[in-house]
């Protein structure tokens, strides 16, 4: 049993042999994470124009979580 390292949610089989083509190491993101990881990198992609303005993207998850 292996958990996301972004959300913490108990990984699929699936899930836990995704192989990242970039790296050419396991994933370790869910489905859900890795769709909204993709997402946020696509330059086009509303989530990218917003993290771009922000000085530090850390302290909007913080705010979201506090």
């Amino acid at each position: 049993m292996s958990r996301c390292k972004a959300c913490d949610v108990i990984m699929n089989e699936y899930e836990l042999k995704r192989i990242d083509r970039v790296t050419g190491d396991y994933s370790e993101l869910c489905s859900n994470c890795l769709s909204a990881s993709t997402e946020a990198l696509r330059e086009d992609s509303p989530m990218h124009t917003i993290l771009e303005k922000l000085d530090n993207p850390l302290e909007l998850l913080a705010d979201l979580e506090g």
